[in-house]
């Protein structure tokens, strides 16, 4: 908290850490007091659908341990629900990998990743300027934005709740509201199969297991809204690229804020020499 001279008052901090430990600890999405993480991905060789999110943004669950398995370890030719199941319960901020002394369904000291590269963004009312001025500003983006009705998207915005963006090296794109609750976190579908590199080896008793730093969602995000020609319709559109984590850029449909939705995910596959592309 401030004080009306703009100094720290002796207030305790909020956490944004501590509020999201206690949620970790509920296995259910945010609506339900616990975590709502999704994620999205399909891979022909082995499955006959892709895996979307869902109405609670929330599902990274062993409900779709299955799907994810596929999408966290390359179409395995053999099924390992236990390595699956412990790598969703680590990603969700579990002890699943007896790393700390308490039981593996505890939940960590350490649940949100390092933000190291990434930067936050504050996405509230879309207010981009427009101007019907065509003699001034027929060739600026105001001026296109007039043409294409974006004082409407204004107006039907003007409620919006702020959020704030970022990302970590948990895998994860977070989207935090004003009080540093975490509503929901993305994780890029390029991003799945790098999750298991944070894990290190199991113990066989409480404190003996390992885990790794790694660089996963470390790049900078950019938000704008966007009008969709195709659609006619406009949208505010997240973008970021995963930093020292690979080269991989996704983009998320952020208009509400409690509502998103994967637009694209693009990778560059540079061993393979493959262009990886999600939509």
């Amino acid at each position: 908290n401030l004080d009306a001279t703009g100094a720290l008052t002796n207030d305790p901090p909020v956490l944004a850490s501590e509020k999201l430990k206690t949620r970790a600890a509920i296995n259910a999405s945010y609506g339900l007091g616990g975590r709502s993480i999704w994620t999205v991905g399909f891979d022909p060789a082995c499955m006959s659908g892709g895996l979307s999110n869902d109405s609670s943004n929330n599902n990274f669950t062993l409900t779709n341990a299955n799907e994810l398995e596929s999408l966290l370890f390359n179409c395995p030719k053999s099924p390992n629900p236990t390595a699956t199941g412990d790598l969703i319960g680590f990603s969700r901020g579990l002890n699943s990998y007896w790393e700390e002394n308490a039981p593996v369904t505890a939940v960590r000291s350490s649940v949100l990743g390092d933000t190291y590269h990434s930067e936050m963004v504050l996405v509230g009312a879309p207010n981009a300027p427009w101007s019907s001025d065509v003699n001034m500003f027929s060739k600026s983006e105001a001026y296109y934005r007039f043409t294409k009705g974006y004082s409407n998207f204004i107006a039907n915005n003007a409620a919006r709740r702020p959020q704030i963006y970022v990302g970590a090296n948990d895998g994860m794109v977070h989207a935090f509201d004003a009080d540093l609750n975490e509503r929901w976190a993305f994780i890029p579908p390029s991003v799945l199969p790098m999750l298991r590199n944070m894990t290190g080896e199991k113990g066989i008793a409480t404190g003996g297991g390992t885990s790794n730093s790694t660089f996963t969602v470390d790049g900078p995000i950019t938000v704008k809204d966007v009008y969709f020609n195709a659609e006619g319709k406009w949208k505010t559109v997240l973008m970021g690229g995963l930093g020292w984590g690979g080269n991989s850029y996704y983009a998320l449909d952020i208009t509400d804020p409690d509502l998103p939705k994967h637009l694209f995910t693009v990778s560059n596959d540079v061993s393979n020499k493959l262009i990886n592309y999600w939509d």
